[in-house]
């Protein structure tokens, strides 16, 4: 699941900005931007444009998922069969072969 709210507070967090400045950025009030960053409201989509103008990220940063919930992913691919496991393989590797000049940066 994603976790719109968290992931805007925490690209906020690493550049070390205060809600005003991000709100201010974005054309919003300091309790809209605290409504998303609590999951309170969910942006409309030219918010979420807005909100992630503000940071200077990809819209698609503000909608990533966390790391904890790749790890649970992960953690489910353990406990299928052998034979589901072999299946996956081939999808992975071409999937990290399509996104290999991503991966090295």
């Amino acid at each position: 699941m994603v976790r719109l709210g968290e992931n805007l507070r925490a690209l906020r967090h690493q550049q070390g900005l205060p809600q005003y400045v991000v709100a201010e950025r974005a054309g919003l009030t300091k309790g809209m931007l605290s409504a998303y960053e609590t999951d309170r409201q969910a942006p409309t989509l030219n918010t979420l444009f807005a909100l992630a103008k503000a940071l200077e990220v990809a819209p698609a940063e503000l909608l990533r998922e966390t790391d904890e919930e790749l790890s649970r992913r992960l953690r489910r691919l353990g406990t299928l069969s052998a034979a589901a496991r072999q299946e996956l393989i081939p999808i992975l590797d071409e999937y990290l072969l399509r996104h290999e000049s991503h991966l090295e940066s």
